[in-house]
């Protein structure tokens, strides 16, 4: 059984649209719009994450792992790229995003259905407002909310 994020990150104007899928080894989908928009396809198999956000030429890897209370992932090249690291504790998901100097909070609440929470800073941040349906795990969820802050 397949369950699903949807949703959006960021505010009407500036933000995009979330439609993910989870078959419970595979979070696969489309960020975006149809002509501005980055197709998902990342793995997760046991620990290990793997994967891809967006084509061949402006996209980027995803390699990590996930375990129930904490995830740790690159997206990009080990020279170029952002690093991923979430601490989850009862539904609540806290950690950085990017580098020490340009980095982002993350800050997220898994439950009840919902991802709700914000990326980034009161300026330059993003709201993020999704929707779970079906069984997802919070280290997925919360996974899936920065691919799409990543995504543009």
């Amino acid at each position: 059984m397949n369950s699903s994020i949807r949703g959006r990150i960021g505010g009407p104007d500036l933000g995009r649209d979330v439609h993910l899928d989870w078959d419970g080894h595979a979070l696969s989908g489309r960020i975006g719009g149809t002509v501005v928009g980055a197709d998902v396809a990342i793995n997760v198999r046991g620990d290990a994450i793997e994967g891809r956000v967006g084509g061949s030429v402006g996209g980027f890897d995803v390699r990590g792992e996930a375990k129930p209370d904490h995830v740790m992932v690159r997206f990009g090249g080990a020279v170029q790229g952002e690093t991923l690291d979430l601490n989850l504790v009862q539904g609540h998901v806290t950690g950085h995003y990017g580098g020490h100097v340009t980095g982002r909070a993350v800050s997220l609440d898994v439950h009840d259905g919902q991802i709700l929470g914000r990326i980034g800073g009161s300026a330059t941040g993003n709201d993020v407002v999704l929707t779970v349906e079906g069984q997802v795990p919070n280290a997925v969820a919360a996974l899936a909310a920065v691919v799409a802050y990543q995504s543009f």
